[in-house]
């Protein structure tokens, strides 16, 4: 061997290896397969799976004709030139795998749509089609569609739209591996594909415009979305991508930080598992960016941050619309709004209880149309200040809003087309209306705005006018229908020469000078109590709202008197005893307090001999007051204390939380007694477990001597307290279930009896 040349030997170990590689063609199973396998292109795939599929392809509309080739092994094709609407292609037995390509390279199965002019256009595309008992998993690259050799990697416009159309059989994607996207390449790709579990990855950093439009549309079986790392966006890149995918449960990051016409819109549109949104980090919006983004996406409970400061026209419109759980809006720092740029943004967010603040001055058509409507739970608007109105600008903004129990004041002098239309229909737990100061009514202003509002029994209007061409009906159409039967209008005293009908006014309304001076009387006592109780000068609504009860005989001076002394904002004053009677004084008494006066209420109210309720009865029964209401002309009436369901409230503070209650809490438990809204067990479970109480982790024995303590009036015996431990230790009974047994003894039932409460039960 020594003799023998380098290349000698290299040509020897050469043969050798061919030997080798013959041997193991020839013998080994598979070795050639899996050797040719790494020469064939990545061709797209369908696996039959749980039985036979036909596969085969419909046209629609006009597209270009279309060679599709098959293969079983990659390596014999057949061609199928599909000219028809609908031809059969395969039948893939059960468990088999077929291959597809074209017969040349192409930019695209689909075409560009048909565009008629006036909005509508019809696409053309060829799409497959897939019948028999099994379902098809789907493989390989989608390019081998437009190039059979899968080297392609960019597409034209349209190219892919529609492929997958409501095959209901497909499980899962083709790989989508281009970097380079077309014009609605990929619109409504895998739309209505009901049983597809997962999305392919989307790895495109740039977009192109409607490139995913509609792709995963009903994709009821997708529960996770693909990542979308592109920074910069297109008109309606992403616009209905997911819509209607019922089972997916977090939407995935989105980063952009400038976005593009349309190009959110609608994207988890009916996600009605949705319970996580992405976040929103974009400072600089477009037209129509996010609306109805997460629209029927019923188990959102939180929004993301919205930190845009400039808005684009319609750009939340409809956004969180019917997403019923969302208990939290978020915050809206915009300064300057654009034309629809709110329009029923909450609408039917029936859990949201709280607005955010609205503080723009100047107003844009439409820009806050129908934004709550339909949120039943919503109790209070915010305020809305603006003194510059656009058309449309209310539409609809409070409608069917159930328990909106108190409107904001609009201080807007001057009227636009439509502006307050139906603003507050349906609002049927609305008892006062804002004062409408405007002096010229416009086209349509005011129709429908209070219509099916029952428990409207006033409106204070300033109007003295139409504008040119107008009757008060083009105006005032259904504005108050559905309201209480009667009712007054306050208006200037030029209106009074109208009739009902002609004003749209319920039959059984009257109408009043609101100069009048027994008016002008009944206002003065109002003030009166505003300055003495609260320290503040009145607001406009708040005043005639109060005057208005007190005219129309709904409420008498007693009444005014408890709701000012108990109001919330007196309440969050939180005054002390001294400072409370000072304040019994002034208001009641017309009177600064004298020393000794002062010092014996206080004495008793600190020794808990007396409630702040049953000293408020003692000043509003006296002669002082009496007189106070004589003087102003109105009936002062009886005031009704509820000491007792006061001290039944305390005892819970003092004793479950071993403190002082809080004025503003103290009195909304007493109001919900007193109103049978609550009864004691329901009070004793609101303590028990309440996020204080758990807060305290109070041992097993701790927590039932609080129990015999709050609930029986005494402290534990030695047996009962064991017992009742060894109950929660083994597991045979909870905390609640021993709350619900003490709640049923004689000693509650006697208790609450005692206080003049209902016991009731959990």
């Amino acid at each position: 061997m020594k003799g023998i040349s380098r290349n000698l030997l290299c040509f020897i170990r050469s043969g050798l290896l061919l030997v080798v590689m013959v041997f193991a063609m020839a013998v080994l199973p598979g070795f050639a397969t899996r050797a040719q396998a790494a020469e064939y292109p990545d061709y797209m795939s369908f696996t039959a799976v749980d039985g036979d599929v036909t596969i085969g392809m419909k046209k629609w509309s006009t597209p270009d004709d279309y060679v599709l080739e098959y293969s079983k092994d990659r390596q014999d094709w057949s061609s199928v030139t599909l000219m028809d609407t609908n031809e059969n292609i395969v039948t893939i037995p059960d468990g088999e795998t077929y291959y597809f390509r074209t017969d040349r390279v192409r930019d695209g199965i689909g075409k560009e749509d048909i565009d008629y002019g006036d909005g509508s256009y019809t696409p053309r595309y060829w799409n497959f089609t897939m019948t028999g008992a099994g379902k098809v998993e789907a493989g390989g690259n989608i390019m081998s569609l437009l190039d059979p050799t899968c080297e392609k990697t960019s597409m034209g416009q349209n190219a892919f739209q529609y492929l997958f159309y409501a095959c209901d059989k497909l499980l899962t994607s083709p790989k989508l591996l281009s970097q380079t996207l077309a014009d609605s390449c990929y619109r409504f790709m895998f739309d209505s594909c009901s049983s597809l579990t997962k999305a392919p990855k989307l790895p495109a950093q740039n977009l192109a415009d409607e490139c995913y439009w509609g792709m995963f549309g009903r994709c009821s079986s997708l529960t996770e979305a693909p990542e979308l790392p592109a920074q910069t966006l297109t008109s309606g890149c992403y616009c209905g991508m997911f819509s209607g995918c019922s089972s997916l449960g977090k939407a995935p990051k989105l980063s952009a930080q400038i976005l593009a016409d349309e190009c959110y819109r609608l994207m988890f549109d009916s996600c009605s598992s949705l319970t996580e949104a992405s976040e929103l980090p974009a400072q600089t919006l477009a037209d129509n960016c996010y609306s109805d983004m997460f629209s029927g996406c019923s188990s959102l409970t939180k929004a993301p941050e919205l930190p845009a400061q400039i808005l684009a026209d319609e750009c939340y419109i409809g956004m969180f619309s019917g997403c019923s759980s969302l208990v939290e809006a978020p915050k809206l720092p915009a300064a300057t709004l654009a034309t629809s740029c709110y329009t029923f943004m909450f609408s039917g967010c029936s859990s949201l209880t709280e607005a955010p603040e609205l503080p723009v001055q100047t107003l844009t058509p439409g820009c806050y149309g129908g934004m709550f409507s339909g949120c039943r739970s919503l109790v209070r608007a915010p305020k809305l200040p603006a003194a510059t109105l656009a058309s449309a600008c209310y539409t609809w903004m409070f409608a069917d809003c159930s328990s909106l129990t108190e409107a904001p004041d609009l201080p807007a002098e001057t009227l636009s087309y439509s502006c307050y239309f139906r603003m507050f229909s349906g609002c049927s737990s609305l008892k006062e209306a804002p004062r409408l100061p405007a002096q010229t009514l416009m086209n349509e202003c005011y129709l429908g705005m209070f219509s099916g509002c029952p428990k409207l029994t006033e409106i204070s209007v300033g109007f003295t006018g139409v504008e040119a061409g107008y009757s008060t009906k083009d105006c005032l159409e259904n504005w108050l229908v559905g309201v209480s039967e009667t009712g007054t209008l306050l208006c200037p005293e030029s209106i009074l020469q109208y009739t009902n009908e002609e004003l749209c006014l319920p039959a059984g309304w009257v109408m009043k000078d609101m100069n009048a001076p027994e008016r002008q009387q009944i206002n003065s006592f109002v003030t009166r109590m505003y300055q003495q109780c609260l320290y503040r000068e009145p607001d406009q609504a708040g005043l005639e709202g109060w005057a208005g009860q007190l005219e129309n005989g709904n409420m008498n001076g007693a009444d005014i008197a408890q709701a000012f002394v108990f109001s919330n904002e007196m309440l969050d004053k939180n005054l002390s005893d001294a400072e409370f009677v000072k304040v019994l004084y002034r208001s009641m008494m017309g009177r600064e307090a004298d020393e000794a006066g002062l010092a014996g209420w206080v004495s008793q109210l600190q020794g808990g001999f007396i409630s702040r309720s049953e000293v408020t009865k003692a000043f509003v029964e006296s002669a002082e007051f009496t007189g106070i209401c004589t003087e102003y002309g109105i009936t002062r009436g009886d005031f009704k204390a509820v000491g007792d369901i006061e001290r039944f409230v305390t005892r819970f503070y003092t004793i479950c939380f071993g403190r002082t209650a809080d004025q503003k809490g103290h009195w909304g438990w007493v109001v919900n007694l007193r109103e049978k809204n609550l009864n004691g067990a329901q009070i004793a479970d609101a303590f028990f477990f309440s996020d204080e109480f758990v807060g305290k982790n109070v041992s097993d024995e701790d927590y039932i001597a609080t129990l015999y303590r709050t609930i029986l009036g005494r402290e534990a015996d030695t047996a009962g307290l064991a017992g009742w431990v060894e109950q929660l230790q083994n597991n045979q009974m909870t905390r609640r279930d021993i709350l619900a047994a003490f709640i049923e003894s004689t000693e509650f039932t006697g208790l609450c009896a005692g206080y003049g409460i209902e016991r009731g039960s959990l």
